[in-house]
C-alpha cells in the first residue's frame, strides 16, 4: 500500500522487458504521437480530479441501476484502490444494484482489453448473452 506523499511511482514494477500485448509497433506508435503532441493534454486529464468530485456532487446518493459488469485485474493498482480496497465487487455493490458478475483476473494490470483480449471479450459476450 502507498503511503501519504509516497512518489507516485514508488512500489510500482519496473518490468525488465515490455509485456507481449505492447509491440515494438505499438511502442512507437505512442513515442511518436507523445512525441509531436506532449503529455500536456492526457496529464491534464488527471489534473481535474477535484473538478471532477466537485462535478459528480450532484450524483451523490444515487445508485446505477441497470445490469452491470466488473472486470478488472489483481495487478490493477486502480481496481483495488492501491490495495485499499480488498474487495472491489462489494465495494461496487454498495453503489451499483444490479451488478451481475464480477471478473478478478489473476495477474492482470490496469489494461485488462490488451493484457487479455480473448478473455475479457468471452466475459462480455457471456454477459451480453445473459442480459438478454
Amino acid at each position: 500500500m502507498k503511503k501519504h506523499g509516497a512518489p507516485l511511482m514508488e512500489g510500482l514494477i519496473d518490468p525488465e522487458v515490455f509485456p507481449a500485448w505492447l509491440t515494438p509497433a505499438d511502442l512507437d506508435y505512442y513515442v511518436g504521437e507523445f512525441t509531436a503532441s506532449g503529455f500536456f493534454g492526457p496529464i491534464s486529464r488527471y489534473r481535474n480530479h477535484e473538478r471532477d468530485f466537485a462535478w459528480l456532487q450532484q450524483f451523490k446518493g444515487r445508485t446505477l441501476d441497470m445490469p452491470t459488469l466488473l472486470i478488472g485485474g489483481d495487478r490493477d493498482a486502480a481496481f483495488n484502490g492501491f490495495g485499499r480496497i480488498a474487495d472491489p465487487g462489494a465495494m461496487m455493490r454498495q453503489h451499483v444494484t444490479d451488478l451481475r458478475a464480477v471478473h478478478v483476473l489473476p495477474g492482470c494490470g490496469h489494461w485488462t482489453q490488451q493484457e487479455r483480449p480473448a478473455e475479457v471479450t468471452a466475459l462480455l459476450l457471456d454477459w451480453l448473452k445473459a442480459v438478454r
